[in-house]
């Protein structure tokens, strides 16, 4: 491989790279089931750990100008640095085979059709291919497509944390004390390991200087991306729903709800990801290949055939020694922190021994001296360079030293701060033709780049083989429980675009499809089996469940839905009073729309319903904190017409199970109590006035702050609801005056207590906690509710509450009474 040089800011970038793929997919998992939802925590200190230990590089390996292994200045390299090099290659050849076992683990997730011999063997050639090109391609591989990476990466967190977090997830901060913590530290650590990989580049760089804060700072950029992506997985899916998934972040970035169709924006990250990684490989096989030829005695050669054996060698035994996603993320869990330990030590160690040998080994430079009567005007004899090695003389004519000049041996490799200087020959750089060769070559090279790239959009295999008119989208989900205890399948389905005779050219069709099986996915074969067509799940946006299947629990449900990748977890959850597939025959939305469009046109109107949706992601975060139950919309037709749904009331879950459905003024009290209630036009009573008398009013908004302490009897909850509303009519026998007004919201006040005391009379009775009365004392006193969390379910139906209403009467419209 020619010898290349390249800049530190090229080096900082692939260090953040090779940081950041290692871990993006797969490190919240093993940190949150350490440390719970302190594992961000940990990932921050590890990063700051891994700033230490990028200064630690660059100290012993960047700033004497060499690669582990390699020598300096004319030195013979001896065993130590031989074994040095080989312990290198070892190390970054195991992180290649990770790697490898990461891509076709994932990707298999995605695409199981596909062997997974492909996606390994794909992933080899890619990075043998940069690596191919030399160490200068690699690099600049990856600084071009640095942005792109670090750009799609945010902004596709960003699109995912709009609506879905819940800040609530990171609280309480170090409840169980720094132990779990420490305990998550090596794992998250032990990927900083992998900036390791740019030490290859230790003897080509152009100014190792400007590397001694830069290596740090990019190490702490991608441990900055890290906290983020694993904070934002423990507050948008929650902690037992990260500890529960294999790969976090995948499940994460499907959380966006950017459009129905054809905007599949976690493919940002995905590309991300799948970029970096080919750099990443092609940096790991490239410092693999270098490492080898110094480790081995003699003149390197072959080096793209070592570095094609490094490669396959990483593709076969990352499909041989991880046959599966679990064994993958047991390694990574247990024995990968381990070796990123051994080898991070052993580069450690062995870099300081080398230089603390080179330089006790160094004799002290001789005084300079002009032409002495010894050499009679002759030629000086050699003498020891600054690294301990031979520095020749050349001839220079008319010079004080007999025609000769302090000069490099042809052998020897100076560092770069030398070749650089300014007493550097003009022959010492690339010559006008090997420059305009180089860039020949670079061109070839890129046209075949891009005669690869368009080939391939003409190749077959993650491609799928399904035309649109075989397939069929499913858009609402039905799940209903019969009489034998079978599952009952109900799905509307949407196909491609027909000219039938009774459609009109370019027509949506739409239909809805029943299937019963013993389970979901027998359900689902026979649906398919009936349908004729392939079923395309990933565009479920509403799921609807019976009454008699959530009594049942939703357990055996869920855990089927939530295992697809083909599946979205933001699709909306809600809960039929009927059978779900007789409420959808019974739905016929207007001009023949289909369905899932009447349920998008209900909850973009305030009106339809009284709080917002919950979709299943929401509702797996809820059930699995602990402290709060889960209530779930119940949809119900408008009484006039069967056209649009409406969502009036709620249904009350203990954990998985439903216990009761909530009517209209209890699931109102629910809302005033969370501060979820939406805009909606009320009646309260007037004050002084028979209960038939009232005025109406527009409830804006509303907001609640919820608190509860340890009191010597035990927990006792307080509740302050704050409601702002606006007077639309006013049917009272006082006119509506500055004096009036007061009685007129303590009245309005006294209506919301009565709905507040409804859903709390339900909640006791069913010994639920819809409201999170339990979250909150979690939050607030971890240790208190350590002590009462087994008993929860009886504290809860005697937990004294607290209610304070307050509401502000805003506006009285364009007038002040009536005419």
């Amino acid at each position: 491989m020619r010898s290349q040089r390249v800049e530190a800011l090229q080096v900082a970038i692939n260090a953040t790279i090779a940081v950041t793929t290692g871990a993006l997919l797969y490190l919240p998992r093993p940190v949150v089931v350490k440390a719970g939802r302190d594992g961000w925590m940990a990932v921050g200190v590890a990063a700051m750990l891994g700033m230490v230990l990028a200064w630690c590089w660059w100290a012993l390996y960047f700033r004497p100008e060499r690669a582990p292994g390699e020598r300096t200045a004319g030195d013979r390299p001896g065993w130590g640095d031989r074994l040095l090099a080989a312990g290198f290659a070892g190390y970054v050849t195991y992180l290649a085979v990770v790697l490898v076992a990461q891509v076709t683990t994932v990707f298999a997730t995605v695409l199981p059709e596909m062997p997974v011999a492909v996606f390994a063997a794909g992933t080899a050639l890619t990075g043998w291919v940069l690596a191919a090109y030399g160490l200068e391609a690699v690099y600049r591989s990856g600084q071009v497509l640095f942005p792109l990476m670090v750009g799609a990466s945010v902004l596709n967190l960003a699109v995912v944390l709009a609506g879905n977090v819940d800040m609530r997830e990171l609280t309480p901060v170090l409840e169980t004390g720094v132990g779990p913590v420490a305990t998550a530290l090596p794992v998250a650590f032990a990927f900083s390991g992998a900036s390791a990989v740019v030490l290859a580049a230790g003897g080509r760089l152009r100014d190792p200087g400007r590397l001694r804060w830069a290596l740090p700072l990019a190490v702490a950029l991608s441990g900055l991306l890290l906290v983020a992506y694993t904070a934002a997985a423990v507050a948008v899916l929650g902690v037992s729903e990260v500890a529960r998934s294999t790969f976090p972040v995948l499940s994460l970035i499907r959380q966006v709800r950017a459009s129905l169709f054809l905007q599949r924006l976690e493919i940002l990250t995905l590309f991300a990801w799948l970029t970096g990684t080919f750099v990443h490989l092609g940096l790991l096989l490239t410092a693999a290949a270098t490492a080898v030829a110094r480790a081995l005695p003699g003149k390197p050669r072959w080096q793209g055939v070592v570095t094609a054996v490094i490669g396959a060698g990483a593709g076969w035994v990352g499909v041989v020694g991880f046959t599966s996603g679990p064994v993958l993320l047991h390694h990574v869990e247990r024995v990968f922190p381990e070796v990123s330990m051994a080898g991070t030590a052993f580069l450690l160690a062995g870099g300081w021994m080398s230089l603390k040998a080179r330089r006790s080994g160094r004799p002290r430079p001789p005084t300079p001296r002009t032409a002495s009567p010894r050499t009679n005007g002759g030629e000086e004899p050699p003498r020891e360079g600054p690294e301990g090695g031979r520095t020749g003389l050349r001839r220079v004519p008319g010079s004080d030293l007999g025609g000769r000049l302090p000069g490099p041996d042809p052998g020897e490799r100076l560092p770069s701060s030398q070749v650089s200087g300014s007493g550097t020959s003009a022959k010492a750089g690339p010559s006008g033709s090997e420059v305009r060769g180089a860039a020949a070559r670079s061109r070839r090279a890129a046209a075949l780049a891009m005669l690869a790239l368009c080939a391939g959009l003409f190749l077959g295999g993650c491609y799928g083989r399904i035309e649109p008119e075989q397939a069929a989208v499913v858009t609402v989900l039905g799940l209903d429980r019969t009489r034998s205890d079978r599952l009952l399948l109900t799905v509307e389905i949407v196909g491609a675009p027909t000219t039938g005779p009774r459609e009109q050219p370019g027509s949506v069709v739409h239909r809805l499809l029943q299937a019963e099986g013993q389970s979901l996915l027998d359900a689902q074969r026979q649906l398919e089996l009936a349908a004729g067509r392939e079923m395309l799940w990933s565009h479920v946006n509403v799921v609807l469940v019976g009454r008699d299947l959530a009594r049942s629990g939703l357990e055996p449900v869920l855990d089927t839905l939530s295992r697809r990748y083909t599946f979205r977890r933001n699709a909306f959850l809600f809960v039929t009073d009927s059978p779900a597939g007789r409420f959808l025959h019974r739905l016929q939305p207007a001009f023949g729309a289909p369905r899932f469009v009447a349920f998008q046109r209900m909850m973009l109107r305030p009106s339809a319903r009284l709080g917002p949706p919950i979709d299943l992601n929401a509702f797996l975060r809820t059930v699995g904190h602990g402290g709060e139950d889960p209530a779930v919309p119940v949809v119900d037709l408008a009484a006039s017409t069967p056209t649009e749904p409406m969502v009036r009331r709620v249904a009350l879950f203990r954990g998985l199970r439903l216990v009761a459905l909530a009517d209209e003024p209890a699931t109102r009290g629910l809302y005033w109590l969370t501060g979820q209630q939406e805009v909606d036009r009320l009646v309260w009573p007037c004050p002084g006035d028979p209960p038939d008398r009232g005025f109406g009013v527009t409830a804006v908004r509303s907001s609640s702050r919820r608190s509860v302490r340890w009191t010597p009897a035990g927990p006792a909850a307080s509740v302050r609801v704050r409601i702002e509303a606006d007077v639309e009519e006013w049917r009272c026998t006082e006119p509506l005056t500055t004096s009036v007004l007061p009685r007129a919201q303590a009245a309005a006040a006294r209506a919301v207590g009565r709905d507040v005391a409804a859903l709390l009379q339900l909640a006791r009775r069913e010994g639920i906690d819809p409201v999170g009365f339990g979250l909150e004392l979690h939050r607030r006193d971890p240790a208190a509710w350590r002590g009462v969390a087994p008993q929860w379910r009886r504290r809860v139906a005697s937990l004294p509450v607290s209610v304070q209403v307050d509401v502000h009467l805003r506006r009285t419209g364009l007038t002040m009474g009536a005419p």
